[in-house]
């Protein structure tokens, strides 16, 4: 197997010999969460998290994987949430102040349209749990 289904590489890969690994954007390794016997000789330098179950733990996948997905880490916007004001536009997307980060901040929208047009409206819910685990 060429990628891990289910997995999403987290951004770290060998960094020598044996099983030493680094994050690509030289942040120190000072975490990891292997399953128990991995990471395994032959079976790749990248480490991908297993999104199947709910551990979260980690395997080595090989790097070359055409369909091996990503996660990217984003910096936090510092600026207070606000509730966006209109006028909206035809295919625009409204999300929730704070999005994804927070989405305590309440807001009421008005969606009108010219008479003979329709509103389509798309509603998701996400819940951050306490241990900051996210689900939808």
């Amino acid at each position: 197997s060429r990628a891990h289904i289910g997995g999403i590489y987290l951004g770290a890969a060998k960094s020598g010999k044996g099983n030493e690994f680094a994050w690509i954007d030289g942040s120190d390794w000072d975490y990891s969460k292997f399953y128990k016997g991995f990471p395994m000789d032959g079976l790749g330098d990248c480490i991908v998290m297993d999104t199947e179950g709910t551990s979260g733990e980690w395997t080595n996948v090989d790097c070359s994987a055409d369909n091996l997905s990503v996660i990217c880490e984003r910096q936090r916007n510092n600026v207070p949430p606000s509730c966006l004001s209109g006028p909206f536009m035809e295919g625009q997307v409204i999300t929730s102040p704070g999005f994804p980060f927070d989405a305590s901040t309440p807001c009421d929208y008005l969606l009108s349209v010219e008479s003979g047009k329709r509103v389509e409206v798309e509603a998701g819910i996400s819940i951050r749990s306490s241990k900051g685990h996210l689900f939808e």
